[in-house]
């Protein structure tokens, strides 16, 4: 899928309503940047998994607070890094909580982006 593709697809699921998570997987560095900075717009939220507010120096993000966000605001959320945390648990919980994430009931629209 080009970049292009994967902006169009966004689009579609940004203008749905009552709509659970998107799984957005890019491959490399240069096309995540691309999408965020496609999207990088006032009404847009983008939450990284590293962020203070999420995460303390050198410990693993409280998924708790980052999914809390999610359900409660009615925003749209970009969201990354996520997928980077949950491998480090290994390749089975990666999945399982990426299947938690698209079934988890939410305020606005979140886009999660894998890398």
């Amino acid at each position: 899928m080009t970049i292009q593709e994967v902006i169009k697809k966004i689009d579609r699921y940004l203008k749905k309503d009552n709509v659970e998570p998107l799984i957005v997987d890019v491959q490399n560095k240069a096309d995540l940047d691309a999408i965020m900075l496609h999207y990088k717009l006032p009404q847009n939220v983008f939450l990284c998994a590293s962020d203070t507010e999420f995460c303390k120096a050198d410990e693993f993000p409280i998924i708790p607070n980052i999914l809390e966000r999610l359900t409660n605001e009615n925003s749209s959320f970009f969201v990354s890094e996520i997928s980077s945390f949950f491998m480090l648990k290994g390749e089975k919980a990666l999945v399982q909580e990426l299947k938690e994430l698209l079934s988890m009931s939410i305020a606005g629209h979140a886009v999660i982006l894998t890398f």
